[in-house]
């Protein structure tokens, strides 16, 4: 199988789509490494959070602040999204609304915008973050092709179980990369969705109260609270 690997890295196509895969790969499983290290001063965050608020047993405005902290802090625990209030309660309105998975709401959440100078929350897709999606679209095509080339050049030329396994191998490892790279495009794509959800539901990014319901509330501080304990 090792002969059969040697072999097929001698192919020019090949050996540029294995170095590309290395050079990329590489920083993908580094942001990966770095939301699990997000996540745990997350856990670290609400925890202290908390026991601050505990030592304010009066309703001041600093206990005020921690509540609002603590709501923000226990709603990106649960949904891996850093958000303001006003968007941290339109997620959790459109979570309850069923019609979008938490994948898909975390995807929704990287195009939605609020400012000082426009507090109405805002679906908002640039040209660059449009040409990006397309170009990780085409990057991720570019891998499946060479992986499917590889896999079956490899198939071919092994003439054996082992050589079958290690086409195999190859193609899987190159599906795994096209995927990765297209991520992009599938938050792209699924922003657009919601785009075109919204020219037909305008009112679902009406401004909501500054204060969520005390069901959303208590059921989101129990998951952070479960998380945390983790």
């Amino acid at each position: 199988m090792l002969e059969v690997f040697a072999a097929q890295f001698n192919s020019g196509w090949t050996a540029v789509a294995a170095v590309i895969g290395v050079l990329c790969l590489v920083p993908t499983r580094v942001i990966q490494l770095l939301h699990l290290y997000d996540s745990h001063l997350a856990r670290r965050q609400y925890k202290l959070l908390k026991e601050l608020r505990a030592a304010e047993g009066s309703e001041s405005l600093y206990a005020q602040y921690l509540d609002d902290a603590l709501y923000l802090e226990s709603f990106r625990i649960a949904s891996g999204v850093r958000a303001d209030r006003s968007k941290a309660d339109f997620l959790i309105r459109l979570a309850r609304t069923g019609h979008w998975n938490h994948w898909q709401i975390r995807q929704i959440a990287r195009f939605l915008w609020v400012t000082p100078e426009q507090p109405r929350l805002t679906l908002r897709i640039t040209a660059v973050e449009t040409a990006g999606a397309w170009f990780a679209r085409l990057v991720g095509f570019f891998f499946l092709i060479i992986g499917c080339i590889s896999g079956l050049t490899i198939m071919v030329k092994g003439n054996s179980l082992g050589g079958f396994l290690a086409g195999m191998g190859a193609e899987v490892m190159f599906i795994v990369g096209a995927a990765l790279f297209s991520t992009p495009f599938n938050s792209y794509r699924t922003a657009r969705r919601f785009q075109k959800h919204v020219e037909t539901h305008p009112e679902i990014l009406d401004e909501v109260a500054t204060a969520p319901s005390s069901v959303s509330s208590k059921v989101l501080i129990h998951e952070a609270e479960s998380t945390a304990t983790v």
